[in-house]
């Protein structure tokens, strides 16, 4: 992208820029951060305590939809169909592909979502080793690194691994709330071979961890809860469900969790929830196998849609790929449930 227009109503004094940093004015509010080079927009924003709006990080759901109002930009890995010729012409950008090459005045691309109350918590790089590597099931393995200091973050919330000797990095979930021994766990779905074989042969080298992000976690209310998830989404729906039990806290919750045939991953873990908190049930959905993945999923909708016949007075927490969230969200919202109350953490395909 080349050259933008002037800033539509800016009258505030031209960005000054420093040696290795752009500045970006973020309109409205005139809020100012900081760029490295080689930084992309949204991360250098995040990390400076500026919540922006965002998904998945990687160019695919274009929830960081901003408009460039005046600057020179690169952008790479955006998905191709993330923009209209219209959006572009206007200077559409997705904030997680967009990288500075001049001073730059940016704004939301569409309407903003109503802020939810909660303080951002600012993304920090930290140093980790690989404390173990084990399978859970036949389809799940949890990963547990060790960074040199603590993160902070939400249980719900998620971080990005950067895999030894390349310039890759995965996205994972968190499982657990903060641990005082500063462990992070995750689970990785056993055909992400790449990844699990990169962690494997390195195991005893340094690896990145940044984090945190989303805004998947969980909002206090007195309403029961509905969980759904598959695969390695049960990684952030364990982390509140551990939070809450920590809290002696004891609402109503159902998780559906669907998985294939006698390969519900944690199956101790769960059941002891389910002793700890007696509000707590969870149920374990056969999904089909060798099928579209709308069709595979077909039988955790249809349990769902059997056994909630109004939704209008719960919170729902889904993880998973995309056209599990979609569909449990249009199934839900048609049974009541207000979209606000609707928190998903949606799971997008990359290379394995």
């Amino acid at each position: 992208m080349g050259q933008v227009a002037e800033a539509r109503g800016s009258h505030q004094p031209p960005l000054r820029q420093e040696a290795g940093l752009f500045p970006v004015r973020l309109l409205p509010g005139d809020r100012v951060f900081l760029v490295e080079e080689g930084e992309d927009v949204l991360t250098a924003g995040l990390r400076q305590g500026i919540d922006l709006r965002y998904g998945c990080r990687h160019g695919k759901c274009t929830s960081c939809k901003y408009m460039v109002v005046e600057g020179d930009v690169v952008t790479r890995g955006a998905s191709p169909y993330a923009f209209s010729d219209r959006e572009l012409e206007e200077g559409a950008v997705l904030l997680c592909s967009t990288f500075a090459r001049s001073p730059l005045v940016i704004t939301p691309f569409g309407e903003q979502p109503a802020p939810d109350g909660f303080v951002l918590i600012p993304p920090e790089q930290r140093t980790a080793r690989v404390v173990s590597l084990a399978p859970t099931s036949a389809g799940l393995v949890e990963l547990r690194l060790r960074p040199e200091t603590a993160l902070s973050y939400r249980p719900g919330q998620y971080a990005e691994i950067g895999l030894p000797g390349s310039q890759e990095r995965r996205s994972y979930s968190m499982t657990h709330p903060p641990d005082p021994s500063g462990d992070l766990t995750f689970l990785i779905d056993a055909r992400h071979r790449q990844v699990l074989d990169s962690l494997t042969a390195t195991a005893d080298e340094e690896l990145t961890v940044l984090g945190p992000f989303g805004r998947f976690f969980l909002r206090p209310a007195e309403r029961p809860i509905l969980m759904a998830a598959t695969g390695a989404g049960l990684g952030p729906l364990l982390a509140i469900l551990r939070e809450l039990r920590a809290a002696g806290a004891t609402p109503p919750i159902r998780l559906y969790y669907g998985t294939r045939r006698g390969d519900a991953a944690l199956a101790a873990e769960l059941d002891g929830l389910a002793g700890d908190m007696g509000g707590f049930e969870f149920v374990v959905v056969e999904l089909e196998p060798q099928r579209s993945p709308l069709l595979r999923l077909g039988p955790i909708i249809r349990r769902m849609a059997r056994e909630v016949p109004d939704a209008s007075g719960h919170d729902a927490y889904v993880a998973g790929p995309v056209p599990l969230c979609d569909a449990v969200e249009a199934l839900l919202t048609a049974k009541g449930l207000p979209e606000r109350r609707f928190f998903c953490e949606r799971f997008y395909s990359v290379a394995t």
